[in-house]
């Protein structure tokens, strides 16, 4: 373990002169709470004068963090400064373990500087490093902990997903980004998506009317690293609010439309030893009164290793809109189905740090996050208590 020195305070706070001002408390979601009622951050207005350098911390293995790694080269000014492996408050000792060999054999040491940091725990690494950006990469129900740790020190914060495992710990992670004033997103790959994309733009441009059903079906296959959270429940968070959250975000991202109603129901007949629900089916209500289906499978098979949608149609009062695979098509009543341009795919990484700059919008504000977040949770809530629940 070593520690970086360097004479760099202002860069400590270049990034947080850009972050949202005005700032509301958003409250915890209850059974009749609308998601209208959840006040808006308004984003700042100023953009930031290029710096020389983006100081940028990771924290874990567990998620995604090569989405972090391989993208830290194609932004201007940003190095990877400091690296901690776990949490030393939260997680057992085992799990240093364990990622101590998971990152031997990664491959990702080759992405690192020359002169980042290593530490055992995010702890120790907040109290020796000065840092613009943290991705949380940790097992889904400890991302918040770190989440809110970053935030808590003035750090904008990218997470993997999701953001938080319940209502109480996202609230205090709201609570600390409100004050500190500071950005949350979340690795949204599914919002960089081309497709994705090239659907929102569609319907946005009012090429199916209004939307009044969308269908979204994921697949999802093993990862090998999933052995690591037998035995720790705590980690480990439902099918419904992980795998299935960006299915239910890609709904209201494409359609422009929240979530005000959610129904559920999950089982799992042939995994009994990770926890894991291996096929879900979301009923929601969208906020014009549409509907909203998604159908998650968690295949056992290593037959593709891709992993996310399967398809995405959503059913407008004009015409329909469909994803299946790499292609989106249009397709209008007594006209052939229509091809719809895609544009190259983002890095969800990239965005968020070039709306930092103000240089650009980014795919998921502070304030989506949250309220995908709430939406994975509302519908988590109507699988455990096996009704109805209004947003």
């Amino acid at each position: 373990m070593h520690n970086h020195t360097y004479n760099s305070s202002s860069r400590r706070t270049f990034l947080r002169r850009v972050a949202l001002t005005g700032v509301a408390s958003m409250p915890v979601f209850h059974a009749q709470q609308s998601l209208e009622d959840v006040k808006s951050r308004t984003p700042g207005s100023s953009p930031m004068r290029d710096p020389d350098e983006i100081r940028i911390g990771l924290i874990g293995l567990a998620g995604r963090p090569d989405l972090i790694l391989n993208a830290i080269p194609n932004i201007r000014g940003a190095r990877l400064v400091a690296f901690a492996l776990t949490d030393g408050d939260w997680l057992p000792k085992t799990w240093s373990r364990k990622h101590r060999q998971v990152l031997s054999e990664s491959g990702y040491f080759p992405l690192f500087h020359k002169d980042t940091s290593l530490y055992e725990t995010y702890q120790e690494m907040f109290a020796n490093e000065n840092l613009d950006i943290v991705a949380t990469c940790l097992p889904n129900g400890w991302n918040v902990y770190a989440s809110t740790a970053a935030a808590r020190n003035g750090c904008h914060v990218i997470a993997g997903e999701p953001l938080a495992p319940g209502s109480k710990p996202l609230a205090a992670l709201e609570s600390v980004v409100d004050r500190a004033k500071v950005h949350v997103s979340t690795l949204c790959e599914m919002r960089v998506c081309s497709c994705v994309a090239a659907m929102r733009q569609a319907i946005a441009g009012g090429h199916i009317g209004e939307p009044i059903l969308a269908f979204a079906q994921k697949l999802c296959t093993p990862k090998e690293k999933q052995s690591l959270f037998h035995g720790q429940p705590e980690a480990l968070v439902a099918t419904t609010p992980w795998i299935g959250l960006d299915a239910l975000d890609c709904i209201s991202y494409t359609t422009g439309l929240e979530i005000t109603q959610a129904s559920v129901i999950q089982s799992n007949r042939t995994d009994a030893v990770s926890g894991f629900h291996q096929t879900t089916g979301i009923l929601v209500k969208l906020l014009n009164g549409g509907t909203g289906i998604v159908s998650v499978r968690y295949i056992e098979s290593k037959a593709s290793s891709d992993e996310g949608f399967t398809r995405l149609r959503v059913t407008g009062t004009k015409a329909v809109i469909e994803m299946t695979g790499a292609q989106v098509q249009l397709l209008t009543p007594n006209h052939p189905p229509k091809e719809m341009p895609l544009s190259p795919r983002r890095s969800s990484f990239e965005s968020f740090v070039t709306f930092l700059r103000g240089e650009g919008p980014h795919v998921m504000s502070t304030d989506e996050a949250f309220r995908a977040a709430h939406a994975a949770l509302i519908a988590g809530r109507a699988v455990k208590e096996g009704r109805l629940i209004c947003a």
